[in-house]
């Protein structure tokens, strides 16, 4: 075991850690860490939007009550931030379902649903 051995990890942890987002770094307090006590939906939507930004630097978002609205320079790179925005979003206890991405291929919209414990 170790700092390397992300086994020893909690669930949140763990896959915050698989996103390039290692516990106690800065970058995990730059995108924001949820609080022991209550939380909001929107902050942990914001969170989650902040984790799966990090990495993919053609990325944009814009968050609304409950969709986000996800861009990206190629269709690739929106492929990537789509399965990072729900992987992200379920370390906050919601789920992401993107609709079909915009003709071009470089925007998606992706509801937000689930009953976040905040």
């Amino acid at each position: 075991t170790g700092p390397g051995d992300w086994f020893g990890y909690g669930r949140v942890e763990a896959v915050r850690a698989a996103l390039g987002v290692e516990p106690g770094s800065a970058e995990a307090s730059a995108v924001g860490i949820a609080p022991a006590g209550a939380d909001t939906r929107v902050d942990a939507v914001a969170r989650a939007v902040r984790v799966a930004l990090h990495g993919v630097p053609s990325a944009t978002a814009d968050v609304g009550p409950r969709t986000v609205t996800l861009g990206a320079d190629t269709a690739y790179d929106l492929g990537r931030l789509v399965s990072r925005l729900c992987t992200a979003l379920w370390c906050e206890w919601l789920e992401g379902a993107p609709d079909t991405p915009s003709a071009d291929g470089l925007s998606v919209e992706v509801h937000v649903s689930g009953a976040h414990p905040g």
